[in-house]
This record gives C-alpha cells, sequence and structure tokens, in this order.
C-alpha cells in the first residue's frame, strides 16, 4: 500500500502526515552556463474531474482549485453516466466522486476506476463511511476518502497527495485499515494453524 496522508492539526481532526522532503537547487556560481542549468521544467497541473451530484458544491470546488495555479477542473458531471463517459474520454490525474451519485457507491466507483484512462486516480466524496465502507473502498482501488464538511485547505491537500501517489485517509479510516489487516492477519494464523493440526491428525 502506498504512503497514507493525514492532516496534522488536532482541530482539523486529522492525524498521520508524512512529510515529503524537498531538494533544494544550489545557487548558481557566477558565470555559470544560465541555459543549461537555470531552466526547471514547467509544472503541468493536476487534471480533475469533479463528479458531484448537487451545483452548489460543483461550484464551490470549481471555485477553490481556480485559485490553485498547480490545480485544473477539466470536467464537471452531475450523473454516474456522465462520470463513466468523462472518466473514459477525459484524461485526468484525479476523480473526486461523491458517493451520493449511486444508490451502490462501492461497485460505481469500482465500475469508474476500470473505465478510467491509465494513472487516473479517485477520491471518494461522501457525508460519511463507516469502517467496512472505507475498507472495502480502499480494496477496490480508492486513493483517497473525504467527508463533504472538508475544509477547503484539505480538499487541496489531499487532491496534491493523491495525485502524487499517496493514500489520504483521517485517523478513524487509518486506525480501521491497520485493525483490517490485523484481522485478516489473525485469521491466516488461525487458518495455518488448524490447517497443520489436522494432517497430524
Amino acid at each position: 500500500m502506498s504512503s497514507m496522508s493525514t492532516s496534522s492539526s488536532a482541530s482539523e481532526h486529522s492525524g498521520l502526515q508524512i512529510p515529503r522532503q524537498e531538494m533544494e537547487r544550489p545557487p548558481l556560481r557566477p558565470g555559470a552556463n544560465s541555459h543549461s542549468s537555470n531552466v526547471e521544467p514547467r509544472r503541468t497541473p493536476v487534471r480533475l474531474i469533479v463528479a458531484d451530484s448537487e451545483a452548489i458544491f460543483r461550484v464551490g470546488m470549481g471555485k477553490i482549485f481556480a485559485l490553485e495555479k498547480d490545480l485544473e477542473v477539466v470536467a464537471q458531471t452531475e450523473t454516474l453516466q456522465q462520470t463513466l463517459g468523462a472518466a473514459s474520454s477525459t484524461p485526468a490525474d484525479v476523480i473526486l466522486f461523491e458517493a451520493g451519485l449511486s444508490s451502490n457507491p462501492a461497485d460505481s466507483v469500482s465500475e469508474v476506476i476500470r473505465r478510467a484512462q491509465p494513472g487516473t486516480k479517485v477520491i471518494i466524496v461522501a457525508h460519511r463511511t463507516g469502517e467496512e465502507e472505507t475498507v472495502d473502498f480502499l480494496r477496490r482501488g480508492v486513493r483517497g476518502i473525504l467527508t463533504r464538511s472538508v475544509s477547503p485547505d484539505l480538499l487541496v491537500r489531499c487532491v496534491r497527495k493523491v495525485a502524487a501517489g499517496e493514500t489520504w485517509l483521517d485517523n478513524q479510516g487509518v486506525n480501521w485499515v491497520i485493525e483490517a489487516y490485523r484481522t485478516q492477519a489473525e485469521q491466516g494464523i488461525t487458518s495455518k494453524h488448524n490447517s497443520d493440526s489436522a494432517r497430524r491428525r
């Protein structure tokens, strides 16, 4: 599993934050060849598809992302069918998928991931998610889970982290995932023990 990111402010109900180390470029020496060493590659904006059934949320997220030079909304959809079409036809780095677009969001997000172009990552936006839903979403390939009450700052940070290849969960989600792996490991040990015992009889 890729590294998990959560926000670091307790007031924002956040948790683990894995900092990213950035290397500083050394200053140019006088007379250095500026053509070869002073030109940095242009950064391509993170391309976003915003899939939400409520116009107020689509407009709100659009305004938030418009303030960020490294984020660009390339499509907005309001139904599941529109989202599936956009996922397959529009090159995007991240899809923000509202769970309420479908009565069965788990199966629907699997279909979105299946149809999305290679490299596209999906973030689920929901009113709330329980333990089983959170673990199921991650097993299906979801890379981030947000609530609809998320602050603009955390929304932007989540998108950037997921686009960079990380997984975004809040503290509770991290605990649920750890518990799920622990339970799976214990079941595997018990199953192996029972199998070995049966062979010895």
